[in-house]
């Protein structure tokens, strides 16, 4: 499907790409950290703060593409006709908030997971789960940007709209 889309799009999507193989090593790391047992908690729970803070700054950059770059042109392309325009970049962008106070809360989890202390496994459990859960939540959230959006404004968009989207990524 990335191969069918305008370059601008293949670049949002890489991105994504990106995030999805970042979210795969943090719940490897998280399964193996509950295999290990609590004793290397602790250590595994400051690798993932790491990483995870580095999620966080990719998040943000992707983010700010999306909702300064790429949004406002197709919420007017899609608002000018018959499409649902409006209503979806708002579900997309509250998405995005709600995924970035997630973030934010699984960094929270690993830096008390992390303070020294030998957490109890149900802990560890909890910390998995919780990377899981905001895995499946990116990964949907995804695939309706993917599905949803770019591949509908793939097909209306005009070459002048495709230029505006790229003006506007090189001026972020």
């Amino acid at each position: 499907m990335i191969n069918e889309l305008p370059s601008v799009f293949r670049e949002i999507i890489r991105d994504h790409d990106d995030l999805r193989s970042a979210f795969a090593a943090l719940v490897a790391t998280g399964m193996k950290a509950g295999e290990q047992g609590p004793e290397a908690a602790p250590e595994t729970a400051v690798s993932l703060g790491k990483r995870l803070h580095e999620i966080d700054g990719l998040v943000g950059r992707h983010v700010r593409k999306e909702e300064e770059g790429v949004f406002p042109v197709l919420r007017a392309v899609l608002s000018a006709g018959d499409e649902p325009g409006n209503t979806i970049f708002e579900v997309l962008e509250a998405e995005h908030v709600h995924l970035e106070k997630a973030l934010a809360t699984l960094t929270g989890m690993c830096a008390s997971i992390g303070s020294g202390t030998t957490p109890s496994p149900e802990r560890l459990d909890l910390m998995v789960t919780k990377l899981r859960i905001v895995q499946a939540e990116f990964l949907a959230h995804f695939m309706k940007e993917e599905k949803g959006i770019y591949s509908r404004a793939a097909e209306v968009l005009t070459e002048d709209g495709f230029a505006k989207i790229e003006r506007a990524l090189a001026s972020l």
